[in-house]
């Protein structure tokens, strides 16, 4: 999926792209007012709208939380990684000679965990925000975001972006102390912020490969030895 991206992005002929997703509904106005952010912050290379979240039959169910018109990168990381912003990688407009620079999309097992690293990484020099809701994002059990299968390729992922978030965290830039303070906090939870999905998914696992991340997860003290003993206990019961 990430390579049948950044394979097309390179050739796009836009200034900027948007990752679009066939069961999605983008607002009319939605690329108007992006191109409007653009003019009034120039310089930045990311830039969203605030989006809802709907079902199958387009009723919503959810609105993700509100953002500055401007944040720094450090700020936007923090949002999303401790506030738990809610974020869709189709929601944003890319500058594409930014993005393309970067390395396009990071790749991820189906992309799990894709949208909030490319954003991290393209918020360099800030990400510019407009408060109106301009994206909808269905949310239904056909949805790889929505199913409990793929659980080997998930838990890969996850691993994945929680070994690249703490390697990338240290290099991001503070413009101020309350950026230095968001950065240390965040690479304070960074090591277990990917792992809070490892339970639900490690029960859908054949028994070899369920022993097979518990030796994981204990090797790099993801989980205390009770922890680990409970979620044993739990998969021999439900085998």
């Amino acid at each position: 999926m990430v390579g049948f991206w950044n394979s097309y992005i390179p050739i796009c002929s836009g200034e900027y792209v948007v990752i679009a997703s066939d069961d999605d509904i983008y607002n009319p106005s939605y690329l108007l007012e992006m191109l409007s952010l653009t003019k009034q912050f120039p310089d930045c290379d990311l830039y969203h709208c605030r989006i809802r979240f709907i079902d199958e039959f387009g009723n919503i169910i959810q609105v993700a939380q509100p953002a500055q018109c401007f944040e720094t990168q450090m700020d936007f990381i923090f949002q999303r990684l401790v506030w738990k912003r809610k974020q869709t990688l189709q929601e944003f407009l890319f500058r594409k000679s930014a993005l393309v620079n970067k390395g396009g999309i990071v790749p991820f097992p189906l992309a799990w965990a894709s949208d909030s690293a490319t954003a991290y990484l393209m918020a360099e020099r800030g990400v510019a925000y407009t408060g109106k809701v301009l994206f909808s994002l269905r949310m239904s059990k056909s949805n790889i975001s929505s199913e409990t299968n793929y659980a080997s390729q998930k838990i890969e992922a996850m691993k994945l972006s929680s070994l690249w978030l703490q390697g990338f965290l240290p290099s991001v830039k503070c413009t101020s102390p309350e950026d230095e303070f968001m950065k240390k906090e965040a690479i304070r939870i960074s090591a277990a912020e990917k792992y809070a999905s490892f339970p639900k998914y490690l029960q859908k696992l054949s028994l070899p490969f369920f022993f097979k991340e518990i030796r994981y997860i204990a090797k790099h003290h993801i989980y205390s030895w009770r922890t680990r003993l409970f979620f044993i206990i739990r998969r021999l019961i439900h085998r």
